[in-house]
């Protein structure tokens, strides 16, 4: 494999490179191409130690969810996080994907919940983006409703109405997608967002 100015220019036997190259490299008779991760939660803060004891004494994913642990405690955390923090927690994250074979990434956000929070790690995604070797793909999560269910339709409308439309004004996702799941969102809500967010991005970019 020849490589000249970081580019990949020529693949065979080397007794059949003819040319200059700044680096001949012996791939051992195979080339792998780069691994795409699909989905990935590279940035976030906190951390899940006591869902995992409580997990571990028998309480279920839901019944921590509904306690405040899960992901309501990242949440938390994450909200609480600087841009600055959360681009430094999620750097060696994606340094470990990238050093395991990945080239594009995707990065979902999801933990900020309110509109401002998710915004701003949007943002940490999109700095960790310029930085990195990889091709990082930004996404729109929205994760899991309001704890109280009667605020469930007006948070859904404002995620619709003023989440979406300014992540897209602002080119901070190039995908949108939602968490259907007994303790999240029902397949009529996800319906009802995914119907906004095509109106502002291309069909096969909301997920």
């Amino acid at each position: 494999m020849a490589i000249s100015a970081g580019i990949i220019v020529w693949t065979g036997r080397e007794s059949e490179w003819k040319s200059e190259a700044d680096a001949i490299v012996d791939v051992g008779g195979a080339v792998v191409p780069g691994l795409v991760d699909p989905h990935t939660h590279a940035v976030w803060a906190g951390d899940r130690l006591g869902d995992f004891e409580a997990r571990t004494s028998g309480s279920t994913y839901e019944e921590i969810l509904a306690s405040g642990g899960g992901i309501r405690s990242t949440i938390r955390a994450t909200a609480a996080a600087s841009q600055d923090d959360l681009v430094a927690l999620a750097q060696p994250r994606i340094d470990s994907l990238i050093a395991s074979g990945a080239t594009t990434i995707e990065v979902k956000s999801g933990y900020g919940f309110i509109p401002e929070a998710e915004l701003a790690m949007l943002e940490a995604i999109q700095v960790l983006s310029a930085s990195s070797p990889a091709r990082i793909l930004p996404t729109l999560l929205i994760h899991i409703p309001p704890p109280i269910a009667a605020e469930r339709s007006s948070y859904l409308s404002q995620v619709c109405e003023e989440l979406i439309p300014e992540v897209a004004r602002r080119n901070l996702a190039t995908a949108v997608d939602i968490f259907v799941e007994k303790e999240a969102w029902q397949v009529a809500e996800a319906e009802a967002l995914f119907d906004r967010a095509q109106t502002i991005w291309p069909r096969n970019q909301v997920a």
